[in-house]
């Protein structure tokens, strides 16, 4: 064998040394001493591979070394600055390069290891003999297009910096196609994180979040670039997690991400362009802040177990976060808490089509239209399911939007839902308007309404009916309503029955108009232990009847309307059959054959009551219980 064949013998050896020792320290292999890979320890500390330890240094260290240590150790025939605190044997070479030396190489260099020093995108690359085929990423995976040598960038799990796929970064240039190389390197990976840096403004069009990856913030700006949203007839998604082969990718996750929407740049027309549109299972959203976006901020889309939380949302041209279900079949079990939302027209939370067991908590709403909104999308049938909104703060609603847009909590067309101490204040109309519900409750709500706020509209809290349905079994207990330009609790009805619902231990103060008023069709209700106080405290419209009414306290003493009969002060109704007080029997109201009025007058020679003996309008009554 020739000089020259033994030299490269004893390369390919000690190369395969190398290799069989960073193999053993990566499984936990020891050779017989008990070092693992063969390879002594550094005094006060354990055994380290190679490539661990120059992956672990990251790029302040990289940094470091090419500002002078690494070439001064070069210039002086030492070796490395690795080599020469751990061992030449060690680590071998450490040859800083250019991305472009490395495409530029027809063969690879005879070092372990190249230190990658063009600006943001630093790093430790490998010489792979093994792969022919893994495509140029530009930032994990670099190709000679010399030799078509492929370099491996080291990361050691810590996941990838968009940076290093060639985002800029500098406010001008689009790194859309940067951002997206991370994304899908990461995806074909099985997953894993992408880090937009800490300093820079990256311009984008659009961006595919993919299953298992999660896009993470440390600081830098993500911003739409000028005048993209222009065409009133296009769908525009920002960020996304959508699947080009249909449904969306799952287990996203959205982190500490800063996004402008640039709205103000000229992104004014489309159909679509929210900031986040993220559906599918297992969705995170969290810590992100979001601006200036043209539409919603974040739009939830068929999303199922998904969690918003933590997030900033500041001026948007729709909602803050919308969630929204096109089939019925998806939104269920997610959860939105600790949310901050301020300036969107249409609202802070909206809930649309199908929502079931949704928790929506601990946000602060601000300045926007509505404040949280569960809404019916176009149906009687399109009914939201098993909705808890609890704990919110939202003040300052209304009075940027149109008119649609200025309510505090809207329960519209739901069933089993809770909407509960929350804290609601400054809205220009209803404070809580529950629409079409049953099995709801609506309790311990803390409403304080200001001057300067609708006068015809501005209700506490409103039951009214929807599409021919009407609220129905609904509890309404424990809410503090504060100077309400028109009526505290109103219930209405547009000629639909609500029915069976409990209001108690309510606390109406100081209402411009009523503080309780019933409206025709509001019928077979109870009221009990309120502290009722306005203009009027108790309004019966005509046609509400059957109620029942029980320890209310009456603060201004002024009643309004004629009560029909029926609606007794404690009204009890038994077996289908009606019992109730007065001085006589009922000239007025429906009542049924057994229904039961008790004297609460009565004098000696006259009736313990009247029984009805006919049904009718009054019907037929006859006097019972002769007192002697």
């Amino acid at each position: 064998m020739s000089a020259e064949q033994d030299a490269g013998l004893e390369k390919r050896q000690a190369r395969e040394r190398t290799e069989a020792e960073d193999s053993a320290m990566l499984t936990g292999r020891a050779d017989e001493s008990g070092n693992e890979g063969g390879m002594s320890e550094p005094a006060g500390g354990s055994g380290i591979s190679r490539r661990r330890l120059v992956a672990s240094i990251g790029a302040a260290g990289l940094s470091f070394w090419l500002g002078g240590a690494l070439s001064s150790a070069q210039s002086a025939g030492t070796g490395s600055v690795i080599g020469q605190v751990y061992g030449n044997g060690c680590c071998g070479d450490l040859e800083p390069v250019l991305l472009a030396d490395l495409r530029s190489l027809p063969t690879p260099a005879d070092v372990m290891f190249y230190a990658v020093k063009d600006k943001g995108q630093e790093g430790i690359f490998y010489y792979d003999p093994l792969d022919t085929v893994s495509a140029d990423n530009t930032g994990t995976v670099v190709v000679s297009t010399a030799g078509g040598a492929r370099f491996k960038r080291l990361t050691e799990e810590q996941g990838v910096n968009i940076r290093w796929f060639g985002a800029k970064g500098d406010g001008t240039t689009d790194d859309t196609q940067a951002i997206q190389s991370a994304i899908n390197t990461v995806y074909a990976a099985g997953g894993g994180t992408v880090y937009v840096p800490a300093q820079g403004i990256f311009r984008f069009t659009s961006v595919n979040v993919k299953a298992k990856v999660a896009l993470v913030g440390c600081g830098g700006t993500l911003k739409l670039k000028d005048n993209h949203c222009t065409s009133a007839s296009t769908a525009y998604y920002l960020i996304h997690n959508m699947n080009p082969a249909g449904g969306c990718y799952p287990d996203v996750t959205i982190d500490g991400i800063r996004l402008d929407g640039n709205r103000t740049g000229g992104n004014t027309s489309y159909t679509v362009a929210d900031g986040l549109t993220i559906g599918g299972e297992n969705a995170v959203v969290r810590n992100c802040t979001i601006t200036n976006v043209p539409d919603s901020g974040i739009m939830f889309s068929g999303a199922t177990n998904a969690v918003c939380t933590g997030n900033r949302l500041d001026v948007g041209g729709d909602l803050g976060i919308y969630v929204n279900d096109g089939d019925g079949t998806k939104h269920y079990e997610n959860i939105i808490s600790h949310n901050r939302i301020t300036g969107f027209p249409f609202g802070g939370i909206a809930l649309k089509r199908i929502c079931q067991r949704t928790i929506v908590a601990h946000n602060t709403i601000y300045n926007c239209g509505n404040g949280i909104t569960l809404e019916q999308a176009s149906t009687a049938t399109d009914y939201s399911k098993n909705v808890t909104i609890t704990s919110n703060r939202i003040r300052y609603i209304g009075y940027n939007s149109a008119t649609a847009a200025q309510v505090g909590i809207i329960l519209r067309c739901s069933d089993y839902s809770i909407v509960a101490d929350n804290r609601i204040e400054e809205v220009k109309r209803r404070g809580i308007l529950i629409e079409a519900s049953r099995y709801c409750s609506v309790s311990g709500n803390v409403i304080e309404m200001k001057a300067g706020a609708d006068p015809t509209y501005n209700h506490g809290i409103q039951l009214a009916p929807r599409d021919g349905s009407g609220c129905s079994f609904n509890s309404i207990r424990g809410n503090v309503i504060v100077a309400p330009l028109r009526h505290g609790i109103y219930m209405s009805s547009a000629s639909t029955e609500s029915l069976h619902n409990t209001v108690t231990g309510n606390i109406v103060r100081s209402a411009g108009s009523i503080a309780l008023r019933l409206e025709a069709g509001c019928s077979f209700n109870l009221f009990s232990d309120n502290v009722l106080e306005g203009a009027y405290d108790l309004e019966y419209y005509a046609g509400a009847s059957s109620n029942s009414f029980a320890n209310n306290r009456l603060v201004s003493g002024n009643v309004a309307g004629a009560p029909d009969q029926s609606n007794g002060v404690a009204y009890l109704e038994a077996n289908g059959r009606r019992h109730s007080i007065g001085t006589a029997a009922p000239v007025a109201g429906a009542w049924k054959r057994g229904d039961i009025v008790y004297n609460t007058a009565p004098v000696s020679g006259g009736y313990a009551g009247w029984i009805c003996t006919a049904s009718g309008t009054p019907g037929t009554w006859s006097p019972f219980g002769a007192i002697v």
